[in-house]
């Protein structure tokens, strides 16, 4: 748990306090997408939000077939 606390402290996402339609509230605009870390804590995939299973499970593969 440690290394992945670690990995994830590295990742710059970015955002912003978008203001709301009253003065008390407001929504936080964000990056929404997935990061995918190897064993050393490096990232090696980032996946976009819809992107879909298929485009997912493709690049997993390729990062898998890296390690062998």
């Amino acid at each position: 748990m440690a290394r992945a606390s670690s990995a994830c402290s590295s990742v710059s996402t970015p955002s912003a306090k978008v203001p709301g339609k009253t003065e008390t509230s407001y929504t936080v605009d964000h990056t929404a997408g997935s990061y995918v870390f190897d064993a050393q804590g490096r990232i090696r995939l980032f996946t976009r939000y819809g992107s879909g299973a298929k485009a997912l499970a493709d690049d997993l593969k390729l990062l898998l077939a890296e390690t062998t």
